[in-house]
């Protein structure tokens, strides 16, 4: 018993963060819990640290901009001793080049733009831990992953709490990859594809915006209305598109067609954009391979226009 005490307390120290420890909580939900939330403090993190947990299984690029990005399914490590996951209805398939296109982007805001936004990575592969699910499904319940979850989760709160501390509200862009026959853009902002095509009705267009992943910016953002942020003049997909990346939903691809995969946005968009986090929006980004993704040359030139358009998002912040 006194062994695996010893153990145990090891695990936890390996696990801990390795430069700025994140205040301990006992909540056991796999995110911090907005009735004890974590407060930090502007000088505790500083524009362009690098922070890893001492397992170097999670880190988070410092910002100073009111952007966070969130890249869970890039990772690649396998950690001796962890098993694979197996418990059902899990997806353990990885999203490619998606931490090589996040450090693109940071490049691009930092050359360009002389600012660094907020990054948070999983680097472990998703075989073991899926930090865009609920901890069960997530960690198929290994303790260890457990830990790892929640230091994520503690990264992408902290960040997000930061940014809304210095600069009153933040926005949270959790970054992916699918392998859909469509070349597009998915931007996921917590509707379906059948609720994206019924937004021509103009019918229970409330309910559908509490329900999306913009709702806490509609007290920010009140010149705009539902559908054109969504997929008007000022909606992201709409700016990616003009870009030269097609994007669904935009103004020139409102809604994915009857028979069209589209993924909507994960566990990380809705939680971090709910009542929990009031002064918080974003969405997901699903983006394709070619063009995208597949090179150097393509991931700069996506990091050069999605930096572009989040300038334009983040300047009147």
């Amino acid at each position: 018993m006194n062994y695996f005490k010893w153990a145990l307390a090891l695990v936890i120290v390996f696990l801990s963060c390795g430069k700025a420890e994140v205040p301990k909580t006992t909540n056991p939900d796999p995110t911090p819990n907005p009735g004890n939330p974590i407060t930090p403090n502007p000088t505790e993190w500083k524009a362009g640290d690098v922070i890893y947990d001492n397992s170097k299984f999670n880190e988070v690029i410092v910002g100073n901009i009111p952007l966070v990005l969130s890249i869970p399914h890039g990772g690649t490590l396998n950690p001796a001793g962890i098993p694979n996951r197996s418990c059902p209805g899990i997806t353990t398939v990885r999203d490619s080049y998606t931490i090589e296109l996040g450090r693109a982007i940071q490049k691009e805001f930092k050359d360009t733009y002389n600012v660094i936004p907020y990054i948070v990575i999983n680097h472990v592969s998703r075989t073991k831990i899926d930090p865009n699910r609920e901890i069960e499904e997530a960690t198929c319940g290994n303790e260890i992953m457990k830990l790892s979850y929640r230091k994520y989760h503690e990264f992408i709160d902290k960040a997000l709490k930061q940014a809304v501390q210095i600069h009153g509200q933040a926005i949270i862009i959790d970054l992916h990859g699918h392998g859909h026959t469509e070349q597009r853009l998915e931007i996921g902002y917590s509707l379906s594809a059948q609720e994206l095509r019924g937004l021509d009705s103009l019918s229970n267009l409330n309910a559908l915006q509490a329900k999306s992943s913009l709702n806490n910016w509609f007290q920010f953002l009140t010149s705009v209305g539902f559908i054109d942020a969504i997929a008007g003049d000022h909606a992201f997909g709409t700016k990616m598109a003009s870009e030269g990346f097609p994007s669904v939903p935009s103004k020139q691809d409102p809604s994915p067609k009857v028979g069209e995969s589209y993924f909507n946005g994960g566990h990380i968009t809705r939680f971090y954009t709910s009542s929990s986090y009031p002064k918080v929006y974003g969405w997901q980004i699903e983006c394709n391979n070619r063009g995208v993704r597949d090179n150097d040359a393509n991931r700069a030139a996506f990091a050069k226009s999605f930096a572009k358009v989040m300038m334009e998002y983040t300047k009147n912040i």
